[in-house]
């Protein structure tokens, strides 16, 4: 188990967060930028000391401030890996030097599956110098989950990667992560790789934590408008006196199925034709949004309609009540068209 409960100061604020992760759990940290997901990982990983609070992994403590009394684990006898969003790499070693450099690294007999399965045999007498991006991104993986790490740390591994490399290195990391079951906590402020990567979520504003849960259940179900707002929910539109809901674009089809969702008539303002889908640009009750189709059936007839998709419903307080689907018994009706 990696437990972390601490205060840290920064120049713009403090950050306060708790979690536990247990072995062969993945935590995501999301937030945007500024939030202190980066902090909390140093603090994880002895790269920052905080004023007050404790971290510990298997029972061991790593760090302890407390009144009189402080207890801290140097970096490198921690067995905690870090793999962050710029690597690098010893310049006058090879890459099969570096994947067996330091303490606490397995045989290489053992690593050679996993550099197979990272395509860098052919990279093990390369000089850093002669790797492209993503080379050396996937040595620093290799070279982190050589040694017998207790738990790992992944600070924005994959930015700068161009669409292509940063999906199959996500794919790789996956499968190799799959069979360790250690910790895992992985920061980032796009929340598609968050959602991909982690069992967990931490969602973090200002240093401070503003909800976490099961990914699947805190993405449907944000218990606040404001947390919706930081999941990507772009709108919140009234169906009645007492209750709006969250429209979130990608959770939206073109035409009615009630029984998926909410059901709202548009008016279509334009559209434009990206290559393989449609971006709508649409009226939808006072709001305007746009979103994309993955064709044009929403401009065929005269009654055009989308459905959101099984959307939170927040009350007069901005606290979500619970998604549509599950509330639906107790509301009726569509709202009326320019409402």
């Amino acid at each position: 188990m990696l437990s972390a409960d601490f205060l840290i100061d920064r120049r713009d604020g403090g950050v306060e967060l708790s979690f536990c992760v247990p072995p062969g759990r993945r935590l995501g940290i999301f937030g945007p930028s500024g939030a202190g997901k980066t902090t909390a990982l140093d603090v994880v990983a002895g790269l920052a000391i905080p004023r007050y609070g404790h971290v510990s992994l298997a029972g061991r403590p790593l760090t302890n401030v407390a009144k009189g009394r402080t207890i801290f684990v140097p970096p490198n006898e921690r067995q905690i890996g870090l793999i962050g969003q710029r690597p690098t790499l010893f310049p006058h070693l090879s890459v099969r030097e570096n994947l067996l450099y330091g303490k606490g690294i397995k045989s290489f007999d053992l690593l050679v599956p996993m550099i197979e399965r990272l395509e860098l045999m052919d990279l093990l007498t390369s000089q850093p110098r002669q790797l492209s991006g993503g080379e050396v991104q996937r040595v620093s993986i290799a070279r982190t989950l050589a040694r017998e790490n207790q738990a790992l740390l992944l600070d924005e591994p994959f930015q700068g990667l161009d669409d292509r490399l940063r999906a199959e290195l996500i794919l790789l990391l996956d499968e190799l992560l799959s069979s360790l079951q250690i910790p895992v906590v992985i920061v980032a402020h796009e929340l598609e790789l968050v959602s991909h990567f982690a069992d967990d979520i931490i969602v973090v504003e200002n240093g401070r934590a503003l909800g976490f849960g099961e990914v699947p259940t805190l993405l449907k179900e944000p218990p606040s408008v404001r947390l919706a707002s930081i999941l990507g929910f772009t709108h919140f539109v009234p169906i009645d006196s007492l209750r709006r809901i969250g429209i979130h674009p990608a959770r939206m089809l073109a035409g009615a199925e009630p029984t998926r969702g909410y059901v709202f008539p548009v008016s279509i303002l334009s559209t434009r034709d990206v290559g393989g889908a449609v971006l709508y640009r649409l009226q939808l009750a006072d709001q305007q949004l746009v979103v994309s189709f993955a064709d044009d059936r929403l401009s065929h007839g005269g009654d055009p309609k989308v459905t959101v998709l099984d959307p939170p419903v927040f009350g007069k307080d901005d606290e979500c009540q619970g998604s549509w689907l599950g509330m639906a018994s107790t509301v009726e009706g569509e709202v009326d068209e320019g409402r």
